[in-house]
């Protein structure tokens, strides 16, 4: 058996965890259609460019 203590670290670590994955997928879906269009093209350009 773990410590109370010890448990409720380990639930406030994951409960972190999930906050910030939460937070970054949000910010990913957010920023998806524009980041998505950018890095896209922009990766369509320089492969373009790197083939002969």
């Amino acid at each position: 058996m773990r410590s109370p203590e010890a448990s409720q670290v380990f639930d406030v670590r994951v409960r972190k965890a999930w906050a910030a994955r939460r937070w970054i997928r949000c910010c990913l879906q957010i920023n998806f259609t524009d980041g998505a269009n950018t890095l896209l093209s922009s990766g369509l350009a320089a492969s373009a460019s790197k083939s002969p």
